[in-house]
């Protein structure tokens, strides 16, 4: 199985709090009907173990599970706050304009999240939150009726047994060893021009994937704030 080597600034040992930090360049969502239509991106769920050794080993087994989760979480959430989400049907795991268009918003949202939030800001951009994935995108919104595109990307990364009992032991001896973490971003993409107008950025404690409470407590803070479908 491949391994990955941690990485600290993601793996912050144990936090309770949960920190969220947030581009909103809208208030509500505009469209040609009463009832803007919002497409949902197939969600890049991704659910690691931290071994005792301090490695990542991503787990195919919960990272589906943890995908259904989500789902399942988003339609209750859709459902709550009265949003009017369609899904992507099937064949669109396999469509490659649509998997490149998911890509970019991988590469454009780890750099959103690392140089508008973080400490090091691209000079070209003044600190300004125009960002977005390009007019090219608009071939979602003519091909299913869409008015906007919600992105999600998540990063589940619990410890194995071994790593808690580890941490236990070093926490008794006064060392702090990383052990458990969530990370993730979410964007609304218009789909007429491209521009991200809703971004959100959350870092430990959002909520773990593996059962469906955790999973809604992560779609709840992933989503917070995300303007309204109707005025």
């Amino acid at each position: 199985m491949k391994k990955f080597a941690v990485l600290p600034v993601l793996l912050l040992a144990l936090a309770a709090c949960v920190s969220t930090e947030q581009i909103v360049r809208v208030e509500t969502l505009d469209a040609a009907t009463s009832q803007p239509k919002v497409l949902l991106m197939e969600p890049d769920i991704r659910y690691y173990i931290l071994t005792m050794g301090g490695l990542l080993e991503p787990n195919k087994e919960l990272s589906e599970a943890a995908q259904r989760n989500f789902l399942a979480a988003v339609r209750d959430y859709a459902e709550q706050h009265e949003f009017d989400i369609l899904q992507l049907p099937p064949a669109a795991a396999n469509d490659p304009e649509v998997n490149a268009y998911e890509k970019l918003h991988l590469a454009v949202g780890q750099t959103l999240a690392d140089n508008y939030f973080g400490a090091t800001q691209l000079p070209t951009k003044h600190g300004q939150a125009d960002w977005g994935l390009g007019p090219g995108i608009s071939f979602l919104r003519d091909r299913y009726g869409a008015d906007y595109a919600l992105f999600a990307t998540y990063r589940d990364y619990q410890a194995s047994g071994g790593r808690l009992a580890f941490a236990i032991l070093a926490a008794a001896a006064g060392i702090a060893v990383p052990s458990t973490a969530e990370f993730g971003f979410a964007s609304l993409v218009d789909l007429d021009t491209g521009e991200i107008v809703w971004f959100n950025k959350v870092d430990i404690g959002a909520g773990e994937l593996a059962d469906a409470k955790g999973a809604r407590d992560a779609v709840e803070t992933l989503f917070k704030k995300l303007p309204a479908s109707q005025p």
